[in-house]
Parts: structure tokens; C-alpha cells; sequence
């Protein structure tokens, strides 16, 4: 295999290695797996998200109990674009549209009816670093 070929396919497969992280991620939130959503993190990683910042530990504490006041919620990746540098260790930009849907297990306690569906779209953009 030429010096190209060998390039694209390590871009290639970091791309791919990036979007199963992004996937990792909200599988692991959906489902409050703390391990699958834990592994989408390297250690010593800090989180910060709308609401919290602080260590990955912490933040999947802090997920994990706002999530069990709803009765569901689903994470979307959409338009997922990834922008690598050329160095040795390679820092990719992710940007990434996402939708995350949900229902208010408060509504349902106190006797509402129907549901109560918040749906949140945003765009966001993470730093991505090799180990």
C-alpha cells in the first residue's frame, strides 16, 4: 500500500473511530448505560454541557439523574462533520446538528394528562483529542 493510500484509510478509520464515540454517547445517555456512555469519554476528560461543567465522572451523575424525570428521551446526530489536523496526534473538530426529544415523568405523577414532549435542536461542537 502506497503513502496515500495508507493516509486516507488512517483518515478514514479516525472519522469512523470519532462518529462510534458521538454514537457511544448517546446510546449510553438513551439507554442510562454508564459504562457504554463512560467509554465515550478518555479519562480525565471534562464535559461542558448546557447546565454543567466539570469532570466526565461527575457529568454522567448529573445526565443521569436529570434523565430519570422523564419517561423517555432519544439523542439524534445529524449533518455529523469531522475536520482533523494533520499532526501525530491528531485533534479533530466536531461539529455536529442534534435533536433530543423527551417526556415529563413530573406531568404524569402529579396526574396530567396527555404528554408533554420538549424537543431540543441545536448544533454543537466538540474537540476530540487521540490517546
Amino acid at each position: 500500500m502506497d503513502d496515500e493510500l495508507r493516509d486516507q484509510v488512517k483518515r478514514l478509520r479516525d472519522r469512523a473511530d470519532i462518529y462510534d464515540c458521538m454514537q457511544r454517547y448517546a446510546r449510553g445517555i438513551d439507554r442510562q448505560d454508564r459504562a457504554l456512555l463512560r467509554s465515550a469519554y478518555h479519562d480525565g476528560a471534562a464535559d461542558d454541557h448546557v447546565g454543567f461543567v466539570g469532570a466526565v465522572n461527575d457529568f454522567i451523575d448529573w445526565a443521569l439523574a436529570y434523565h430519570s424525570t422523564q419517561t423517555r428521551y432519544q439523542h439524534y446526530l445529524l449533518n455529523h462533520a469531522v475536520d482533523i489536523d494533520g499532526h501525530p496526534r491528531p485533534l479533530a473538530c466536531v461539529a455536529c446538528r442534534h435533536a433530543a426529544g423527551s417526556a415529563r415523568r413530573d406531568l404524569f405523577s402529579r396526574g396530567v394528562t396527555g404528554q408533554r414532549v420538549v424537543c431540543v435542536v441545536g448544533r454543537g461542537a466538540d474537540a476530540l483529542g487521540a490517546k
